[in-house]
């Protein structure tokens, strides 16, 4: 089955790194610019990636604002509704409890860290040393930056960033497309 990475910039490196940790290896990507790190196919539009046959996809595609994880998370949907699959990826480093759920589509990155009870949604972003604690939930969408921490039993809605070094206090719950600024606590006030 071919595994197709949509999207070449940044955060693809990283998911590429984790796939290859995991002797996975993306087998065509789809992005228009030029592109000199991935020795692969190269599909410049989704619309010609949504001609061939069906297969797995990764998202490669960041988002570091609501703006960009909506569309992101719009992207995903899109090559789901064409019947392409999407894989978890967890890196080789990262720990993810064997009671927690991860949604289709989830990115774990480097040294990240997912404890029981925790339930992701699809299309989530868990980056590099990142820490969801037992019985959190993150609805679909949502983008954990690097080293953004949601501590026990929090809840997360679709859609929302919390910023790198972010810390989710316990039992807090962070709407719907909501932005935790990089090193801020949630709420600011307990």
């Amino acid at each position: 089955m071919t595994l197709l990475l949509v999207g070449a910039g940044g955060h693809a490196k990283a998911i590429v790194e984790a796939l290859s940790a995991d002797k996975r290896w993306i087998d065509a990507f789809v992005d228009p610019r030029d592109n000199t790190w991935l020795p692969c196919q190269q599909i410049s539009t989704d619309e010609e990636a949504w001609s061939l046959e069906p297969g797995e996809f990764v998202l490669g595609v960041g988002g570091d604002s609501l703006e960009d994880l909506a569309r992101r998370f719009d992207l995903f949907q899109a090559y789901q509704d064409r019947d392409w699959e999407a894989p978890a990826v967890v890196h080789s480093t990262a720990h993810v409890n064997k009671f927690s759920i991860l949604g289709e589509g989830t990115i774990v990155l480097t040294a990240a860290v997912v404890q029981p009870g925790a339930l992701i949604g699809d299309a989530v972003i868990i980056n590099t040393g990142a820490i969801v604690e037992h019985d959190c939930v993150v609805g679909s969408g949502s983008h954990l930056a690097p080293h953004a921490t949601l501590l026990g039993n929090c809840r997360v809605g679709s859609g929302c960033m919390i910023g790198a070094g972010a810390v989710v206090l316990p039992g807090a719950v962070v709407p719907n497309e909501t932005l935790v600024p990089a090193l801020t606590r949630y709420p600011a006030t307990q």
